[in-house]
């Protein structure tokens, strides 16, 4: 079991987690605070999670990019969080990431074909 500290826009809540896979599933009662309600099962209880009714909108970077599915106000969404090689990151600054149509991030010669590249 590990102690986690859930922080709610309105409350703040110490909570009994066991950790799954990157995410969070609940377990037992929070500490003698209501159950935690998690309705798509993806881990995340309704107080914190971006959607509770859809269990492919979460704050699990399942890909380690970087990126998750949750908007966050300062980064853009993930685009594809099952492969890290779609990302948001430009590497090759070439004003375009993989995620906006690079087919090669590690080249900067090669942009995608609407913005006059090609391969």
């Amino acid at each position: 079991m590990f102690r986690l500290i859930c922080l709610s826009a309105i409350i703040l809540l110490a909570a009994s987690y066991e950790l799954r896979g990157g995410g969070c599933s609940c377990s037992d009662q929070q500490l003698g605070m209501a159950d935690c309600v998690d309705n798509d099962n993806d881990g995340w209880c309704v107080d914190v999670d971006c959607n509770d009714n859809n269990n492919d909108l979460n704050w699990t970077d399942q890909d380690n990019d970087g990126y998750t599915t949750c908007p966050n106000g300062e980064d853009p969404v993930d685009c594809n969080d099952v492969n890290n090689d779609l990302n948001w990151d430009d590497v090759d600054n070439d004003g375009y990431s993989s995620c906006a149509g690079d087919p090669n991030d590690f080249d900067p010669g090669v942009v995608p074909e609407e913005k006059g590249g090609g391969s």
